[in-house]
């Protein structure tokens, strides 16, 4: 795991969780 792929995997769940929230 690279800290590039943390990022990205973290910001794809804040996107989805935004998404779910609305």
């Amino acid at each position: 795991i690279t800290l590039a792929g943390l990022f990205v995997t973290a910001y794809l769940q804040y996107r989805r969780g935004d998404q779910l929230d609305l």
